[in-house]
């Protein structure tokens, strides 16, 4: 038997380890057993992300996005041949970053992982994007969520081109327009967090693939209000549907 482990992360281990000789498993179900399988991963690479955070690099990134990624195949298996996945993430993490500046940083994110994996046809990457408007953030980490202003983008960023370019929300097909020279060029795109000290800024140099095959612009977007349980209720009934934004229109070119 050995002796029983003392901390969290030996626990996880020892647990971890356990379900790798098959003798966790007995008597609960398959979802059940991956939960538990879950929470200890949980645990273990926590810890590990924690001390490689305070060492500084881009190794700390780099283990939380392979865990999320690790995670999505483990439940992609877990629900069979054919299923799907929808995966919520920022653009920072859902965008290539093969076609950032992240890569010469050595960095890598859950959108190339996944396109690695499963290849141009297996994965459909959506990215967000938007000129001005207002956002829901803190001040710094922990800090009360108020009501910020997004200032608009910087001249020369993406989003100010796009602003130049549309008189409406619209959605880019990025697809369609990898071979449009304009697209292959490196500028500014906002990156937003949920803390924002000072004002947001434009963190990302990048073409804009990066942020997949699709990105819906919005000239100006406000911020999120809180969903009573009520509204709730009423979202999970068949006949509730979200309805597309006035004047959102499709569009194939820059």
């Amino acid at each position: 038997m050995g002796r029983e482990p003392a901390g969290a992360s030996e626990l996880a281990a020892y647990r971890l380890n356990q379900f790798a000789q098959g003798r966790a498993t007995s008597g609960g179900s398959a979802g059940e057993v991956l939960r538990a399988f879950e929470n200890a991963l949980v645990v273990k690479d926590a810890e590990h992300y924690y001390r490689t955070m305070v060492r500084g690099g881009p190794a700390a990134w780099n283990i939380r996005d392979r865990h999320m990624t690790e995670t999505l195949d483990r439940l992609m298996q877990h629900h069979g041949t054919g299923a799907r996945g929808l995966v919520w993430a920022h653009n920072t993490h859902i965008g290539d970053a093969r076609f950032t500046d992240m890569v010469e940083d050595g960095m890598v994110n859950v959108g190339q992982l996944v396109r690695t994996q499963h290849g141009p046809e297996g994965v459909v990457l959506v990215g967000f994007g938007s000129y001005q408007g207002s956002v829901i953030a803190g001040r710094e980490w922990e800090a009360p969520l108020q009501r910020m202003p997004l200032p608009p983008a910087r001249r020369g960023s993406w989003e100010d081109v796009c602003h130049q370019a549309f008189a409406q929300d619209t959605l880019l097909l990025l697809t369609r327009l990898e071979a449009t020279p304009v697209l292959n060029q490196r500028r500014g795109h906002r990156a937003l967090g949920v803390s924002i000290i000072r004002k947001p800024r434009s963190a990302t140099t990048c073409r804009p693939s990066f942020r997949g095959a699709t990105m819906p612009f919005w000239i100006s977007t406000r911020a999120r209000r809180s969903i009573s349980s009520a509204t709730c209720r009423r979202a999970r009934r068949p006949t509730c549907r979200t309805p597309i934004p006035p004047g959102c229109r499709e569009r194939g070119a820059l």
